[in-house]
């Protein structure tokens, strides 16, 4: 009965997740997030700005404003008041909202009446210091000034989700009610399970490619490795497929450039090693990144940046190997061990799906942010 009372109430509350940047496949706002609040009964839409119209998608209704802006500071004013005033006509319960631009159009909603959700991806400051496209003379004020601003407007947000521990450990003073809901993978999608032996001599890496990311160090490793790298994702921060050829030890990568979900998950169940060795920016040290998590996933060792987070994560689960990302010969030699030694490769890959299945894996965090959305109180309800 109380089931039933609890999804009888969901059911009244309609959700709207809001973006002016990410598509409307985003593996954190709609396959993890708005599938997940679907699923345990609200009413769900999703905003968005990609000129591919309206659609109903696992439950999710999804309302396009149009193409987003192609300039950074039209998407920031223009695209961002398109993606509110659709909110603002929807009369949502709850908006939850995951662009930083959108903050001060959130803070309007919230003084309409709804209960606002401010979804922190990123640890804006430190975001904002690797982006190269600023001047580098700005970027330090730039962040100062930013990161300021953020969380002086997030003491009027009703509730916030943060992606990563360091980024609720920056929200910790604010009033609003706060969870850290972290990327972990769908293991439902991802989950592989063949034998070792059937995998191929190979290792991969999956998600965005540019310098920060460590691309040049993974390409000159590729150079030095017996076992073949295979690359998959967008090229990013400006960097060109011209570009990336003419890095020392590319002609020893294979790029199938950007691929579907379905094809990834294929990849690394045939792969015997998974790569994720970003350098040392600030923002990627105290990351939790996602791709990690699905490499465990698939039941395939790793091999990771050893920054102090990650290095605990990988230690504490067996799940693989630390390098230094900055030496393509060390990465180079982690991952040839790996994919060699299949004694040591099998179960650092089997301690990883282990760790997954046990405690990082989404249906713990949806768990986390279902806890949230029922501490929030919809003018619904106070009506």
């Amino acid at each position: 009965m109380a089931d039933a009372a609890v999804a009888a109430a969901r059911a009244t509350i309609r959700v709207a997740h809001l973006t002016s940047a990410h598509s409307r496949n985003d593996v954190r706002i709609f396959l993890k997030e708005c599938r997940s609040l679907a699923a345990a009964g609200f009413e769900v839409f999703l905003i968005v700005a990609d000129g591919q119209g309206p659609a109903l998608v696992d439950g999710v209704r999804i309302l396009d404003v149009g193409p987003r802006s192609r300039r950074r500071v039209g998407r920031a004013l223009l695209t961002a008041a398109r993606v509110f005033a659709a909110a603002q006509r929807l009369s949502a319960d709850i908006c939850h909202f995951h662009d930083p631009e959108l903050m001060p159009w959130g803070l309007v909603l919230r003084m309409s009446g709804a209960r606002v959700v401010y979804d922190a991806h990123e640890h804006l400051p430190h975001d904002l210091l690797s982006k190269h496209y600023l001047p580098a003379s700005l970027l330090g004020p730039l962040s100062l000034i930013v990161g300021r601003c953020e969380l002086l407007m997030s003491r009027g947000v009703s509730a916030i989700v943060a992606a990563t521990p360091d980024i609720l450990q920056r929200f910790r003073n604010t009033p609003a009610l706060s969870a850290g809901v972290y990327n972990f993978p769908l293991t439902e999608e991802l989950l592989q399970t063949g034998s070792w032996n059937s995998r191929e001599m190979q290792a991969c890496y999956i998600g965005g490619i540019s310098v920060n990311r460590g691309i040049r160090e993974l390409a000159a490793a590729a150079g030095r490795c017996r076992t073949r790298v295979v690359l998959a994702g967008p090229l990013w921060d400006g960097l060109t497929l011209e570009q990336a050829a003419a890095m020392p030890g590319w002609d020893r990568v294979s790029y199938r450039g950007v691929i579907p979900r379905h094809e990834a998950a294929d990849l690394m169940g045939r792969s015997r090693v998974g790569i994720i060795t970003f350098l040392p920016t600030v923002s990627h040290v105290n990351a939790l990144p996602n791709k990690l998590f699905e490499y465990m996933s698939a039941g395939i060792p790793v091999v990771a940046s050893d920054f102090p987070q990650w290095r605990e994560i990988v230690t504490a689960t067996g799940c693989g190997l630390c390098v230094d990302p900055t030496d393509p010969a060390a990465i180079a030699a982690a991952v040839d061990r790996l994919a060699d030694d299949a004694e040591f490769g099998a179960e650092c890959g089997r301690s990883g799906a282990r760790a997954v299945a046990g405690e990082f894996n989404w249906s713990s965090q949806a768990h986390k942010l279902l806890e949230l959305y029922g501490q929030l109180q919809p003018r619904r309800e106070q009506s």
